[in-house]
């Protein structure tokens, strides 16, 4: 696809889809106390063979707010050993050799912690990240859970040109790119695991989901990983949005309209968590 030709459509046709969104439908919430608790029942009830996790990225560093990652670490990955799940994808872990080369060390020796000395390639990459600490206590959880942790993420080449591009932040092409290969390398990850027999997660941006408006994913040409999934995988698919209240708050009123989520203060609870469902996708907002 060539992403400047497509520029000026991208612009127009977002701009016209936020204009035209309405209120996502009436929805009422199932409650729990614990993410953990709200996990479980989900892969309990579906039992899908693949389980893609979303959040939105933080906007500034520290966040001020428990992020969906360290949710991620502390809930959600004990309950997906107990699943059976064996390996996990992240998105933020870009695909290169040398990154696979460390996290293959990683695994090997226990007593090896993620720094700029024993994993240098890594490191780099976490750097650009806000709040990178988080990745950290994933890949620390995982090993000690024994889920095997793969790279989702885009290659170095693509990240320098990219995200790690110091004008990023303010060109629209370069989101449109990076996205695009974001999208790829997910399919890719996701292929290859399906190669073999085993339950997997992937951890990742929510825009790659089904949950984002279908008028936005048309707009964006194929920066989402989701559509592939479910279409490939039907009912052995299911998407699960973790989404902490405060963290919602500090989202801007063309994000929250993306991900339909105008509404979201109607739907936070006073303690524990809400899950919204819609279709394949459940969200969960958490306080």
């Amino acid at each position: 696809m060539r992403i400047a030709a497509t520029l000026p459509y991208y612009i127009y046709s977002t701009k016209l889809a936020m204009k035209q969104a309405t209120t996502p439908p009436s929805e009422t919430p199932v409650h729990y106390d614990s993410t953990a608790a709200a996990v479980r029942d989900l892969l309990d009830d579906a039992d899908p063979r693949v389980i893609a996790f979303g959040e939105f990225h933080p906007c500034s560093d520290p966040p001020g707010y428990k992020t969906a990652k360290a949710y991620f670490a502390e809930e959600v990955l004990p309950v997906l050993k107990d699943e059976g799940i064996t390996d996990l994808i992240i998105e933020q872990i870009l695909n290169d050799p040398a990154i696979i080369a460390e996290l293959d060390a990683f695994y090997e020796d226990k007593t090896m912690v993620i720094g700029e000395t024993t994993t240098p390639t890594l490191w780099k990459t976490f750097k650009f990240y806000i709040n990178q600490q988080d990745l950290i206590n994933i890949l620390n959880r995982a090993r000690e859970l024994g889920i095997r942790v793969h790279p989702g993420g885009m290659t170095l080449e693509q990240a320098a040109e990219t995200i790690h591009n110091s004008n990023y932040q303010h060109s629209i092409e370069l989101k449109l790119r990076s996205w695009n290969y974001t999208e790829s390398a997910g399919r890719a990850a996701v292929d290859r695991l399906l190669e073999g027999e085993g339950r997997f997660a992937i951890y990742g941006g929510a825009k790659h989901h089904n949950f984002v408006s279908s008028r936005i994913r048309e707009c964006e040409g194929g920066t989402n990983y989701g559509e592939y999934l479910a279409g490939r995988l039907t009912d052995n698919y299911i998407e699960i949005e973790l989404f902490p209240a405060d963290g919602l708050a500090t989202q801007s009123a063309i994000v929250l309209e993306l991900l339909e989520m105008q509404n979201w203060q109607r739907l936070r609870p006073e303690t524990g968590v809400n899950r919204i469902d819609r279709e394949s996708t459940h969200v969960l907002i958490i306080n």
